[in-house]
């Protein structure tokens, strides 16, 4: 039988730290386009991906949005905000329609704030988000659009351990030109289209 999907940051904590958060946490379904929080607001909830992947943006005054990050089973939706009082101009969806572990926010600060496990895991996390992104500033500032979504595909396919992507045209669209090639719905979130799956045509072991 097949595993049940799991959150890697999770699953490398102690079984007393991770039976803690568990215990905090419901199961649930993340459809295309969910709303995971809001700019300039403390989220409601985090969110443990178990499968699928989420997209951390930002928006100009223009209404062009920009992807600044994407987090899949590796981390936790709302871990940035865990980090200080300051006001987070980004906002998150769903890309990828895929499950979590959906933990209300003030337990989630709480345990970051008693566990020195988990808060270390979880600033381990959001370094790595960090040290992605000035990757990924490099990537647009230097490669043609192919380059830069061969990489956006490279990382969305270990961040959802899958090699078949299921995303949407005008996604794929801002991610190949860097501006608004796509519809919006009234929410502000790209409206859905969908192309192909995209098989990624690479081994496990590459």
């Amino acid at each position: 039988m097949p595993s049940s999907p799991v959150n890697r940051l999770l699953a490398c904590l102690s079984p007393s730290s991770h039976g803690l958060l568990l215990r905090k946490c419901i199961a649930v379904e993340l459809p295309l386009k969910t709303p995971l929080y809001e700019a300039e607001a403390t989220p409601t909830h985090g969110y443990f991906m178990t499968s699928g992947m989420a997209s951390v943006v930002s928006m100009t005054r223009e209404g062009q949005m920009v992807e600044v990050g994407i987090v899949g089973s590796e981390g936790v939706v709302g871990g940035f905000h865990l980090l200080g009082p300051a006001k987070v101009s980004t906002r998150a969806f769903v890309q990828i329609a895929g499950t979590a572990l959906k933990i209300s926010f003030l337990d989630l600060k709480s345990i970051f704030e008693d566990s020195k496990e988990f808060r270390s895991r979880v600033l381990e996390f959001e370094q790595e988000q960090t040290l992605t992104l000035s990757q990924v500033a490099t990537c647009n500032g230097l490669h043609q659009a192919e380059a830069r979504l061969a990489r956006w595909l490279l990382m969305a396919s270990d961040r959802t351990e899958s090699d078949v992507l299921r995303v949407t045209q005008e996604f794929l669209g801002m991610m190949l030109w860097g501006e608004p090639h796509y519809g919006h719905s009234h929410s502000g979130y790209p409206s859905t289209s969908w192309a192909p799956g995209i098989p990624l045509g690479r081994g496990k072991d590459s």
